[in-house]
């Protein structure tokens, strides 16, 4: 996939570390492609909307200082959704494409639920 030759693409995420006897986590290969696509097209998607929106309110404002309090509202919004969005292909991979063993105590409700028994 193109976007694994990117600096920040996380393209294993889930590798186990045998040295340190961690649970063996599969990672679905079906899933985690889906995500990495999706999340791909809401990178381009965001851009896209987000810059015609910077385009609109310059096209739309009567003078030119008009948009730049909204400009200066949203930039630091979009830079950090755009800055994110590739973060979060590992963290949304490892939620929802993990498949885990059943003797993994990698469940906090498992921990929890065992806590309270007397």
């Amino acid at each position: 996939m193109w976007t694994e030759s990117w600096p920040w693409a996380i393209s294993d995420p889930l590798v186990p570390d045998a040295e340190k006897g961690a649970a063996a986590a599969v990672v679905d290969a079906r899933k985690a492609r889906l995500i990495r696509r999706g999340l791909d097209v809401f990178f381009v998607v965001y851009l896209l909307f987000s810059v015609g929106g910077v385009a609109l309110m310059v096209m739309v404002s009567d003078k030119w200082w008009d948009p730049w309090p909204g400009v200066a509202l949203l930039t630091p919004i979009v830079i950090t959704t755009l800055w994110m969005t590739p973060k979060m292909k590992g963290v949304y991979i490892q939620l929802y494409a993990t498949k885990r063993s059943p003797g993994s105590d990698s469940s906090l409700s498992t921990k929890l639920l065992a806590s309270k028994k007397p």
